[in-house]
């Protein structure tokens, strides 16, 4: 019982090691980029990732003003992910 406890630990600690150096690399030393209104094609701040995700994760469990916020996040990168920045219709 003892060895499968700290088994466990072991893998809580691995896994959680894994989700921090993921979220290092994808979100502040590579952040997503997008194509703005205005042609420039920028990173993302990473606070700003962060927060998109945050606002995704409460939305999808009923909080309203998350789900406010999660809809402005979803509205700018679908207009940054666009080429001509009018929003997804090409």
């Amino acid at each position: 019982m003892q060895s499968t406890k700290a088994l466990l630990l072991g893998a809580l600690f691995v896994g959680m090691g894994t989700v921090t150096a993921i979220n290092e690399i994808g979100i502040t030393v590579y952040p997503p980029s997008g194509q703005f209104p205005d042609g420039v094609t920028r990173g993302f701040h990473p606070s700003y990732v962060r927060s998109y995700m945050g606002a995704w994760a409460l939305a999808a469990i009923g909080d309203r003003s998350s789900q406010r916020h999660w809809h402005r996040c979803a509205t700018t990168l679908v207009r940054t992910q666009d080429g001509a920045g009018n929003g997804g219709s090409k």
